[in-house]
């Protein structure tokens, strides 16, 4: 049996198609061999419609963020009258499990490593009827004219039984920059995320467990930067601790470079050296707000603009490189507390930042306050959650009952022109203060490519230090 797997994803967007996704290289990887060994698996470049012509496969495995759901029931309604066999899943399908298309066999809810493969069995002994799929828990499917929902799936509590993700057949290669979950879930509740309600409680890899997988990729792969894409890297002390003190007993330790993500009211003097000590030089935070009752609003009462101040603070003294995030145009947010926010940001020690418009994504509390006032909806154009305000703000769901949208770009233009300068500044302070770094990167990047394609190759006074 052939099966292809793929993201949903913009073909035109380089940013979507640059990253891949780790979700489909666990599923490959937790398919038990007895299944593998009647399998031809081959995961989707960006032109998942070329590669179902040229593969043609008997089952599609799609995997779909709410902004590209247009993008996956088209790509299902092209494998309908092929008989190719559509199965759903990642976070739209999670929060709106009711959104099923009629193109759409199943759809996975949550993790779905276990159900995935109960999947595949079912598929491989011609038991894929609707008795059988009954029995699976954690999924959707129609069943005549109504869509049924079975019984809710058990998290994977020992994170440490999951295989690491199988990267060969995401296409990856020496000098990529990979990425590394090491913990699953966020005890938090930010109105706007639903990584904390998809992955539900936390759990973490163990610090042996996570080692390997940075060995792993360290010794195969090459890596020589990776990025810790958990919600909260440093959400567990004990285990932060115990990683860095592996980490320094390693051959490739310091000259692996990491980018790791906090939570602002968890950075503490010891944290923030401790991720000097592993290796890390960039640090990212969603720090969402500079006015106090606005990031009240968006991340609760655990987190307050001191807490902000003082992580940037702790995290420069440690000569790390400190990005973050903020999020505008909440339904209230006046003119005035948007500009609080650009007033901590010209006056902070931040090397970078992003700023984004709020987002009505589904499954968040702003959803359904967006939903009441009619602005979407469960049968929308799921393409208007793609939309980027800064080329189109046109069209772009505004949720802000304070400012129309001239208003509201406006004011986004102005932190446009502060990240701009930022961004010039760090430039320029990188090819002054760092240029042997940025031949040391690039000289080991394109080494590791050469050695890639020729293994068996070596070169006088280089040592597998080098």
């Amino acid at each position: 049996m052939k099966l292809l797997l793929a993201e949903a994803v913009n073909e035109a967007s380089a940013i979507q198609t640059k990253y891949a996704s780790l979700g489909l290289g666990y599923l490959v990887a937790c398919l038990p061999d007895k299944l593998k060994r009647n399998l031809i698996i081959k995961i989707a470049g960006a032109d998942t419609i070329a590669e179902i012509n040229n593969f043609k496969p008997d089952v599609v495995g799609l995997s779909s963020v709410s902004q590209n759901f247009s993008r996956a029931k088209k790509i299902a309604a092209y494998c309908q009258p092929k008989g190719i066999k559509v199965i759903i899943g990642k976070s739209h399908i999670t929060a709106l499990p009711m959104s099923l298309d009629k193109n759409m066999d199943v759809g996975i809810i949550g993790e779905g490593e276990e159900t995935f493969s109960e999947i595949i069995l079912l598929l491989l002994e011609n038991k894929f009827i609707k008795e059988e799929l009954y029995k699976i828990k954690g999924i959707v499917f129609h069943d005549s004219d109504r869509i049924v929902r079975t019984a809710e799936r058990a998290l994977i509590e020992n994170l440490d039984s999951l295989p690491f993700p199988d990267r060969r057949s995401l296409g990856l290669k020496p000098g990529d920059n990979f990425y590394l979950f090491s913990s699953r879930g966020c005890p938090y509740r930010c109105v706007f995320c639903f990584s904390s309600r998809f992955w539900q409680k936390i759990r973490f890899h163990s610090a042996e467990y996570v080692v390997r997988e940075i060995k792993h990729l360290v010794n195969d792969y090459g890596a020589i930067r990776i990025t810790f894409c958990d919600d909260l890297f440093i959400a567990d002390p004990e285990r932060l601790r115990k990683i860095v003190q592996l980490i320094k007993q390693e051959k490739f330790y310091k000259t692996v470079k990491f980018t790791v993500s906090v939570r602002a009211n968890l950075i503490s003097a010891e944290s923030a050296r401790l991720l000097k000590d592993l290796g890390a030089d960039i640090v990212t935070m969603g720090l969402e707000s500079g006015c106090p009752r606005v990031l009240n609003l968006l991340k609760g009462p655990s987190i307050k603009i001191a807490d902000s101040r003082r992580a940037i603070d702790l995290l420069k003294k440690n000569n790390l490189q400190v990005s973050a995030s903020f999020i505008i145009g909440s339904p209230d947010e006046t003119r005035q507390e948007i500009l609080e926010t650009l007033s901590f940001i010209k006056n902070s020690r931040l090397d970078l930042f992003e700023v984004n418009v709020l987002a009505p994504l589904p499954g968040t509390p702003v959803w359904d306050y967006a939903l009441k006032r009619g602005l979407v909806s469960h049968d929308m154009d799921w393409e208007k959650l793609e939309i980027d305000f800064a080329n189109n703000h046109d069209d772009y769901i505004i949720l802000s009952e304070k400012l129309n949208r001239q208003q509201l770009k406006e004011l986004y233009d102005l932190f446009m022109a502060e990240r701009r300068r930022r961004d010039r500044w760090l430039k320029i302070k990188y090819l002054y203060k760092r240029p042997k770094e940025i031949l040391r990167f690039l000289k080991k990047k394109y080494l590791a490519k050469f050695l890639w394609i020729f293994p068996s190759l070596s070169f006088p006074g280089m040592s597998k230090k080098n």
